[in-house]
């Protein structure tokens, strides 16, 4: 009897060539890695010492979230793209879904940013940007031939501007002017019409005016 084929294996590759690992990105990576944990003990020794007599206490605490992190990305790195494609829709409305729901989350410090899982707090937006670029270039590639067109931009605009009003109201407007500066920035090196590109740059830029207008200290 023939075994049925598992859609989630079938995103990597049969036969993984190490020959194209990026290297030098892989070295960088370690290497700024390595400089963030030598100030992160210069910034924390002092404090991690008086309250648990150890100096290395936050230094060995972000040590084990960035070998987790490596290990999370040397994963990612040999899924096959093109296979995985499939499940782009999906992760942007589960990303939409975890952005609403922290909404509804205890505030820290006045903000609701995050989602609490006992071990961590799980900051939505940072996953958000992940989610972000995977959406916004798959559409952008499957209907490339349409981008100087308006009607390409009906549907990206929707999805964006939904993701980043949810990012706002955590309140968070650094993130949604970052993401939103990309979008901004791909439609044009992609050949958009600089009149499609205008109105939604000028609203964009009329929001964030505005808002710093209303809180000042943004």
């Amino acid at each position: 009897m023939r075994r049925k084929k598992n859609k989630f294996s079938s995103v990597f590759p049969k036969n993984l060539n190490i020959h194209f690992f990026d290297y030098k990105l892989f070295t960088a990576i370690i290497f700024l890695t390595l400089i963030g944990l030598s100030f992160l003990y210069s910034a924390s020794s002092a404090l991690a010492y008086s309250k648990t007599q150890s100096t290395l206490f936050y230094v060995k605490k972000q040590l084990l979230w960035s070998v987790f992190s490596i290990g999370i990305m040397l994963f990612i790195s040999f899924i096959d793209i093109e296979k995985a494609r499939i499940f782009i829709p999906l992760i942007t409305v589960i990303t939409i879904i975890l952005l609403v729901i922290t909404l509804f989350m205890p505030p820290i410090q006045n903000t609701r940013r995050w989602i609490p899982l006992g071990f961590m707090n799980f900051q939505t937006s940072e996953f958000a940007k992940v989610a972000f670029v995977l959406y916004l270039s798959d559409y952008i590639d499957r209907n490339y031939s349409k981008i100087r067109r308006l009607k390409f931009f009906i549907k990206p605009t929707i999805i964006i501007a939904i993701m980043l009003l949810l990012i706002v109201l955590e309140p968070d407007i650094g993130t949604p002017a970052l993401l939103f500066g990309i979008a901004i920035t791909v439609f044009f090196i992609y050949g958009a019409k600089i009149i499609h590109i205008m109105t939604p740059l000028l609203a964009g830029v009329s929001l964030i005016v505005f808002e710093i207008i209303r809180h000042p200290y943004r």
